[in-house]
């Protein structure tokens, strides 16, 4: 596929303007020592008409003994798209401790029938990355998701607070499956702060890494 015809791969659908919206913590309990803990995931809810709500979605560990709720800090922006119409980018926080925790990211469509999807495959960023949409009308009509997370190199004695290569990854709105799918992921070359004594800043300085492998991605049959 062409560069030039990649933005036909994301939006073949018309838009709605995002509408708006108010965001609402998960509820807590208290378990049997006194302690809170996250009983259902924050929500996006919309303020007028059927007043709509987008509940986070728990995330359960591969070996099933841990369940994930993302209950607290929620953020949410509205992303304008080039073609008309708006997304919401919604994230919430599990309920570890820094530097364990981390945010799961929702991309949100606001339906005809006052619906809303979400357009992303389970993503979440620890709270020692970093996440952007980026709107690359030459490679998308649909904002690319790009996200870095620190690498720890445990061989080489690395601690939380030194510089850390990060891991880069890139995700596309498809237009078969009407959803963002992966397309890449690459260990940097450099190190970067990882958040404890400067900001993460990993996906500017990677930009042009990230937008040449994207047109390489989209130079696919």
């Amino acid at each position: 596929m062409a560069a030039a015809s990649v933005a036909a791969v994301a939006q073949t659908r018309k838009t709605l303007d995002f509408p708006r919206f108010k965001l609402v913590n998960g509820k807590l309990d208290v378990d049997k020592d006194g302690i809170e803990m996250p009983a259902s995931g924050a929500s996006l809810c919309l303020v007028e008409g059927a007043k709509t709500c987008f509940q986070m979605a728990p995330h359960q560990e591969t070996d099933g003994k841990f369940t994930y709720q993302f209950a607290r800090d929620p953020l949410s922006e509205r992303i304008v798209l080039k073609g008309g119409g708006s997304l919401a980018f919604f994230s919430a926080s599990d309920y570890s401790v820094e530097p364990l925790k981390f945010d799961r990211l929702a991309l949100l469509r606001y339906e005809e029938n006052g619906r809303l999807t979400n357009l992303l495959p389970y993503i979440a960023v620890s709270f020692q990355g970093e996440r952007a949409m980026w709107t690359l009308p030459d490679i998308s009509a649909m904002p690319v998701l790009v996200t870095a997370d620190l690498y720890w190199d445990f061989d080489a004695n690395e601690t939380r607070w030194d510089d850390h290569r990060y891991f880069v990854e890139a995700y596309r709105g498809d237009i078969s499956s009407d959803r963002y799918v992966f397309l890449f992921k690459y260990l940097t070359k450099r190190k970067y702060a990882s958040g404890d004594h400067k900001p993460v800043r990993v996906l500017g300085p990677e930009r042009n890494e990230v937008l040449r492998r994207l047109l390489r991605a989209a130079a696919q049959p």
